[in-house]
């Protein structure tokens, strides 16, 4: 059980992370084109 709640808060950091690139990279093309 504690394996399965530490893979699902890691699923949920690396959404986090996917979702801030994914707004930096956005603005970057922004602020570039």
């Amino acid at each position: 059980m504690h394996s399965f709640r530490a893979r699902l808060l890691l699923y949920f950091s690396y959404i986090e992370i996917c979702r801030k690139i994914r707004v930096n990279t956005n603005n970057w093309h922004i602020s570039f084109s």
